[in-house]
């Protein structure tokens, strides 16, 4: 290795945001990634400069039989169990999540490696009605996912700061681009197909960013260094309303938005009929989630802004028309 690469290992690296920082580590010149995966490896994009490792980070076993080349400078943790929609399994989140970073975490400790960068979530906030949520803001995290996420938050800054890992922990609007698995995608897929049905006046604000304005993030802090031995930043891209996301879902996709809404009020009162009449499971659940398509989520990107000059680059119009591209193509490849 060349004395001036930074070695950076990443876990999730095949993912929806790891394969973004794969290839912007790959596009850039100084260093070296080293990708950890649950699936076979592939063949590199960027020849020697890139190696591929195949281990759970459930398993630290997994771990341990990694022959790791010495000097690597950054360990950038983002494999993890992401958001699941229906049943969630309070076990699974633990230990992908909580117990995953544990292992990861101790796993540098012994390999020597001194920096470390997380990536978690806005999601360990909770609800905080509709302020503009900054680093400050108390962490309530409600639901399995949250929960999963900020106990792998605590089990980092305690496991890093007993061996003298620097610790960034990356809390992540929501992430949207190509491929995105999550409820933008299921949203424009609702839309194509005609299901999408408007409950309530669509002003209420969500922040999003773009998965390459995440890794540009992460390269950035790479970069500079972790200034500190434990920071905690918000990556948040523009916060725009639902009526606009949904407007630039149709305009991408080529067609007129509905020209009517359904008011909440009325909606609400015909979930509570249906759960005096034994639905409550499902009266609950829908309630939930027209409760979060209603609610602000607006976050605030000052802090990393301040301390690493990161300001995202890509409009989220041309996001979400990248990803509605991507939705088209792979509809005709099917």
């Amino acid at each position: 290795m060349q004395e001036d690469r930074v070695t950076v290992f990443i876990t999730g690296g095949t993912g929806f945001i790891g394969r973004a920082l794969v290839e912007e580590l790959g596009r850039q010149s100084g260093f070296e990634t080293l990708v950890l995966t649950r699936r076979e490896p592939g063949e590199s994009k960027f020849g020697e400069r890139q190696r591929y490792f195949k281990g759970d980070v459930r398993e630290i076993e997994d771990l341990r039989r990694i022959a790791l080349p010495e000097g690597v400078d950054y360990l950038v943790h983002i494999a993890g169990a992401a958001h699941q929609f229906g049943e969630q399994d309070e076990n699974y989140f633990r230990a992908a999540n909580a117990e995953g970073t544990e292992n990861i975490c101790r796993w540098a400790a012994e390999k020597g490696i001194g920096n470390l960068i997380l990536i978690s979530s806005v999601s360990v906030y909770g609800d905080h009605g509709g302020a503009t949520i900054d680093e400050d803001f108390p962490c309530r995290a409600a639901g399995v996912y949250a929960e999963s996420k900020l106990a792998a938050e605590k089990m980092a800054e305690v496991v890093c700061r007993q061996n003298n890992i620097r610790l960034a922990i990356l809390r992540l609007a929501t992430v949207i681009g190509e491929g995105d698995p999550g409820n933008l995608g299921r949203l424009i897929a609702a839309v194509d197909r005609g299901r999408f049905v408007w409950i309530g006046k669509g002003l209420n604000r969500k922040t999003l960013i773009d998965r390459h304005d995440v890794a540009r993030a992460i390269v950035q802090i790479i970069r500079k260094g972790i200034g500190a031995d434990f920071g905690v930043y918000n990556v948040a891209g523009a916060s725009l309303t639902m009526k606009e996301i949904v407007s630039e879902i149709y305009l991408s996709l080529g067609r007129r938005p509905l020209p009517f809404a359904i008011p909440v009020t009325p909606v609400m009162i015909g979930l509570g009929a249906v759960r005096r009449l034994g639905g409550g499971k499902l009266a609950d659940g829908l309630r939930k989630n027209i409760e979060k398509w209603i609610s602000d989520d607006i976050f605030a990107g000052t802090k990393i802004l301040r301390d690493y000059g990161f300001e995202p680059q890509t409009p989220i119009s041309e996001s979400i028309g990248r990803q509605v591209l991507y939705y088209k193509k792979g509809k005709k490849n099917e």
